[in-house]
């Protein structure tokens, strides 16, 4: 997937999350699944995921004295993906500071639109990279280690759907 494709996944895979989100009530927003993270803690995790990417990729010149290149290829989406979910299966779960607070339901509109401004901002950073960079430069990742920026941001178009995905399947608990 070329940089334009890769903008134009991430705003559609945003969008539809946020969308979602929105036309939820707020008990379904707030309401407490066992062990699962409530819509709020899904929606605060997402933000937590996107704000240090949008901090980062403007500055292509500190990715790559800090972080070096890959010595190899980008992976396609596909591969990333299930390389995303091997590891959740193997127990990877969110740590530090990407572990959610909860999200209150006044809080939920803030919260969205500040999600929107993140995607924009990565979005926005794309026009800055050419392919080569893309698949030249990396980024740690918490849970997959080191990843092209490439890589990172098929992670990124992916991961906003598996929490989607996480929401509607709680919802119908």
């Amino acid at each position: 997937m070329d940089i334009e494709g890769i903008g134009i996944e991430l705003r559609r895979n945003h969008r539809e999350f946020i969308h979602f989100i929105g036309t939820l009530a707020q008990q379904d927003f707030e309401k407490k699944r066992g062990e699962k993270w409530t819509v709020g803690q899904q929606l605060d995790h997402i933000i937590k995921s996107l704000a240090p990417l949008a901090v980062i990729l403007p500055k292509k010149d500190f990715i790559q004295e800090r972080f070096g290149k890959r010595g190899r290829p980008s992976v396609p989406y596909d591969t990333l993906v299930r390389d995303y979910q091997r590891v959740l299966l193997e127990g990877g779960k969110a740590t530090g500071a990407f572990i959610p607070i909860e999200t209150q339901w006044t809080e939920k509109d803030v919260a969205l639109k500040v999600l929107e401004e993140l995607v924009g901002q990565i979005v926005g950073s794309l026009q800055h990279y050419t392919e080569t960079e893309l698949d030249d430069l990396c980024l740690p990742h918490p849970l997959m280690g080191m990843l092209t920026v490439r890589e990172m941001l098929y992670f990124t178009q992916y991961h906003v759907l598996h929490h989607l995905e996480n929401i509607k399947q709680n919802q119908k608990n």
